[in-house]
């Protein structure tokens, strides 16, 4: 019933502003506002109705943003920190958790409102805060970029997906990144035991520059 009043409403202002004579510009100017205004509620509605039945969690994705608190989201965090150090020289970062298994997905959009997408500064939170990340997601991503982050983990990785696994820490084409910088969890997950140990040696060459009680930045000298 909603739709069908928007979109009647919708017919009439079309139809007004064709049919007024181009003498009454006021009225035509009025009814090419209104008609305006309609299709910007009815698609507002439409969305908000869309978001309140989507339910994706039995996927594992955590896309809600009703119950988000944008208070926390946009919240100062290791990206404050990065963005104190723009005005020194260009720089790209990534963010890495040590407990994740490889395969698993920072980057993937089905977790824009995980916390721990949040404290890593990963997906695609560069796009609020200016940064530059070497990962992110993208369907259409630049083949010879896929080549190359491939190249850089021994490995590759859906195309969808743009992150960097542990093998791909020690490769040089991350210099090549110019990645200055690794935002990773002060407290790694216990996911993937073997790769908390394994990063240790990682973190005693790349001293920490910032850290926080979610996270921390290392930098790649």
């Amino acid at each position: 019933m909603q739709f069908r009043w928007y979109c009647s409403l919708a017919v009439v202002l079309v139809a007004a502003y064709v049919l007024l004579p181009a003498r009454l510009p006021v009225w035509r100017n009025l009814a090419l506002v209104l008609l305006v205004l309609t299709v910007f509620a009815d698609l507002f509605v439409a969305d908000r109705d869309a978001m309140a039945e989507q339910d994706l969690t039995w996927w594992g994705w955590t896309v809600k943003t009703r119950d988000t608190d944008f208070a926390s989201y946009y919240s100062p965090s290791a990206a404050r920190f990065l963005q104190s150090r723009e005005g020194e020289e260009p720089f790209r970062y990534l963010g890495y958790d040590s407990g994740l298994t490889e395969g698993s997905h920072l980057s993937s959009p089905a977790w824009f409102a995980d916390s721990e997408t949040h404290m890593l500064e990963a997906n695609g939170r560069p796009m609020l805060t200016g940064l530059q990340s070497v990962h992110g997601y993208n369907p259409t991503h630049i083949s010879h970029y896929d080549q190359f982050m491939s190249t850089l983990n021994k490995g590759e990785q859906n195309y969808h997906f743009m992150d960097v696994y542990e093998k791909g820490l020690a490769s040089p084409l991350l210099d090549l990144l110019n990645a200055r910088y690794i935002i990773v969890p002060t407290d790694p997950s216990q996911e993937n035991p073997d790769g908390v140990g394994r990063f240790e040696r990682f973190g005693s060459t790349h001293p920490t520059v910032y850290e926080d009680n979610d996270s921390k930045v290392l930098e790649n000298q």
